[in-house]
């Protein structure tokens, strides 16, 4: 018996074209994937550089001294009904630092009274008398400190403070670094 001869895609068309639909589909496939990585890549970069800066900033707390309300400590007047905490702040490390929070046995102190200062005292809780600040500052302002620059920060305690008692009290930066010191009042 003798089949009709039947039309169709010789061999070497049917090759050309699964050739032609494997590279459109890999050609896909990594334009998908090259995406991904350069999300992936960039997410992960960000993260290396926010970590380097971490490191990078160093900071000791040099000095506290507590003082009672009504007292005066380096033309700071504490104003607050719990007394106050003076805090001298230098940055060691290699890169500027912003310090943003006073904590005295873990808990908060209040950030609308920082007084804070450099080489000249920035009053932010008023405006200077002479070498008296006065006032009371509308919003909380951040100490900054260059490279090896000393800076102070009086704050009101969160709680009454007491002669004679071990308190802790931490320094943090707005990159999250923190230094803790014991002090005695």
């Amino acid at each position: 018996m003798i089949l009709p001869r039947r039309k169709g895609i010789s061999y070497i068309m049917s090759v050309a074209i699964m050739t032609f639909v494997t590279l459109a589909m890999a050609s896909i496939v990594l334009v998908w994937s090259l995406g991904i990585t350069s999300t992936s890549q960039s997410t992960f970069s960000s993260a290396i550089n926010a970590n380097e800066a971490k490191t990078e900033e160093r900071f000791a707390v040099e000095q506290i001294q507590f003082f009672a309300s009504g007292g005066t400590v380096a033309g700071y007047t504490c104003e607050a009904s719990n007394g106050c905490i003076l805090l001298y702040v230098r940055n060691v490390g290699a890169i500027q630092s912003v310090y943003d929070a006073v904590f005295v046995n873990n808990q908060l102190a209040p950030q609308t009274q920082y007084a804070i200062g450099g080489t000249g005292y920035i009053c932010l809780s008023g405006t200077w008398t002479g070498s008296i600040c006065s006032g009371t500052a509308t919003t909380p302002v951040k100490l900054s400190l260059g490279i090896q620059q000393l800076g102070s920060m009086a704050a009101p305690a969160p709680f009454p403070i007491t002669s004679g008692i071990t308190y802790t009290v931490a320094v943090s930066t707005t990159r999250g670094n923190l230094v803790t010191v014991l002090q005695t009042y």
